[in-house]
C-alpha cells in the first residue's frame, strides 16, 4: 500500500528507499511526502520514467535518484546512473555504467562487439551473475553462454 509506505517513510525519516519504478512513479505523483527525509532514491526493475525523476528533483531538489538496471540473473544491479537533478527529461534514462566487478557488453548474434549506437544484445558478466536454471539445463544453455572474451570454459 502505497500510502502506508509513505506515513512509514515520513514516520521513521527514512533517509534511502530503493523501489521498483512503478512504485517509484505512483509515489512521486499521489505521495510526494514520502520523499520528505529522503536523500538517496533507487530505482529500477522497469525502464525509469525522465518526467517522475524530473518531477521529483523540482520537488525535492536535494535528492539523489540512481536508476538502476539488472535482471533476476545477476542478482540485483548490474550498472547504475546518477540523475543530475539539473537534468531536463529526455526520452530514455540510461541504465549507466557497470558496477565494480561487473561488466556489460553490447554484442551481435556472432557474439562481437557492435560499433556505439547500433543495435545488438546486452551481454553481462562477472560478480553476482547466476551460473544458470535449476534444473533446466536447456535453458541453462541457451541463456548462459560462455563468455566470449574471457577464459575457456
Amino acid at each position: 500500500d502505497p500510502a502506508v509506505i509513505s506515513a512509514l517513510s515520513r514516520q521513521h525519516a527514512v533517509t534511502m528507499l530503493q523501489l521498483s519504478s512503478s512504485l517509484f512513479n505512483h509515489l512521486t505523483d499521489e505521495h510526494p511526502e514520502t520523499f520528505t527525509t529522503t536523500r538517496i532514491v533507487y530505482t529500477g526493475g522497469e525502464p525509469a520514467s525522465p518526467t517522475h525523476v524530473h518531477r521529483l528533483h523540482r520537488v525535492h531538489p536535494g535528492i539523489t535518484i540512481t536508476n538502476g538496471y539488472g535482471p533476476a540473473e545477476s542478482m540485483g544491479f548490474t550498472t547504475t546512473h546518477t540523475i543530475e537533478p539539473t537534468a531536463e527529461p529526455t526520452v530514455t534514462v540510461s541504465i549507466g555504467r557497470p558496477l565494480t566487478n561487473k561488466h556489460a557488453y553490447v554484442l551481435d548474434a556472432h557474439l562481437r562487439p557492435t560499433p556505439a549506437g547500433t543495435v545488438g544484445e546486452l551481454y553481462l558478466t562477472g560478480d553476482g551473475l547466476a551460473h544458470g536454471y535449476l534444473a533446466q539445463p536447456a535453458t541453462t544453455a541457451s541463456h548462459f553462454v560462455p563468455h566470449p572474451f574471457g577464459p575457456p570454459g
